[in-house]
């Protein structure tokens, strides 16, 4: 949702996906592609966000360095309340486009629309007051 306000720079991808998922636990790798940015920014901006408490490092699995959003970061809880406002703004914009107001249309112009001719209109059950059938137009009995 950052994304949407402040572009698509790497710094802004990598902070909206930390923020979206600040319980998970992700490697270098890991934050790359769900960044979607190239592996060796993550290793440019890591120091950066670790150095201002954006993210944390976590535990190591053999040699791979797992990392974290800081959850008790003042900084993230912000960015954190921010992207739910945007997702609900997004919600109620959604909301508002789904519900177009109903078109009012006499009977006459509706079948003006449909090309109905005075002849053609079905009657109160439905049935066509046509006398002329859609075969070849032989004369039906009504």
């Amino acid at each position: 949702m950052l994304t949407k306000i402040f572009g698509e720079c790497s710094q802004v991808k990598l902070v909206d996906f930390l923020v979206a998922h600040p319980w998970s636990e992700f490697s270098k790798t890991e934050l790359a592609d769900g960044a979607q940015i190239a592996r060796p920014t993550v290793y440019k901006l890591l120091d950066k966000l670790i150095e201002e408490k954006l993210m944390v490092e976590t535990k190591k699995v053999g040699n791979i360095q797992l990392y974290q959003t800081n959850r008790e970061s003042q900084v993230v809880k912000y960015i954190s309340s921010l992207q739910g406002l945007l997702a609900d703004l997004e919600v109620e914009k959604q909301k508002r486009s789904t519900q177009e107001p109903l078109i009012e249309i006499e009977d006459e112009e509706l079948d003006e629309l449909l090309g109905l001719k005075e002849e053609e209109k079905p009657d109160k059950e439905g049935k066509s007051s046509s006398k002329k059938g859609i075969h070849g137009g032989a004369e039906l009995i009504t």
